[in-house]
C-alpha cells in the first residue's frame, strides 16, 4: 500500500488527487484528515475533536497511542495558542495549537530549526537550545 505522508493542515477537499490510477488505500495523509481511495473513488475523512490519524491502525485514535509528529496533539489541550516545536523530531518540525486544538504539523525548510520565539523556523546558530546552538 503506498502511503503519502502530508502532514499539513492543508484542506484536502481542495486538492486534486485522482484515484483513477491509484490502489487502494490512504493518500494525502494528515494529523487531522486524510483521503481514501477504494474502488478508484476518493472519500475524505476528517478526525473528530482530540483524534489524529495513526498510520498504524489507518484509523483516527487518542494522541496518545500516535507516533510522532501528530502525537503532539496531545499537548494542545495545556498550551497556549502558538506554535511549539517537536523535540522528537529535532525540532525539524511544529506544531500549531489553536484554542487548545492542534491545526497542524508543519515542517521548517532543509537545514533549519522551530524557534518559538521568533514562531518561526531558522538556522540552528540564531536559535536557542534544546533546538539550536546560539549561545
Amino acid at each position: 500500500m503506498l502511503l503519502i505522508a502530508v502532514l499539513f493542515a492543508i484542506p484536502l477537499s481542495g486538492l486534486a488527487l485522482d484515484c483513477a490510477n491509484l490502489t487502494d488505500g490512504d493518500y494525502e495523509i494528515g494529523c487531522k484528515i486524510y483521503a481514501t481511495c477504494a474502488n478508484h473513488q476518493l472519500t475524505m475523512h476528517q478526525c473528530d475533536a482530540g483524534k489524529v490519524y495513526n498510520m498504524r491502525t489507518r484509523s483516527c485514535d487518542d494522541p496518545k497511542n500516535v507516533p510522532p509528529p501528530c502525537n503532539e496533539a496531545g499537548h494542545c489541550t495545556t498550551s497556549t495558542d502558538g506554535r511549539y516545536a517537536i523535540q522528537s523530531m529535532n525540532c525539524t518540525s511544529y506544531y500549531t495549537c489553536v484554542n487548545h486544538n492542534l491545526q497542524g504539523i508543519n515542517f521548517c525548510a532543509p537545514g533549519t530549526v522551530f524557534n518559538e520565539a521568533l514562531q518561526t523556523c531558522d538556522w540552528a546558530d540564531h536559535v536557542a537550545p534544546p533546538c539550536g546552538t546560539k549561545h
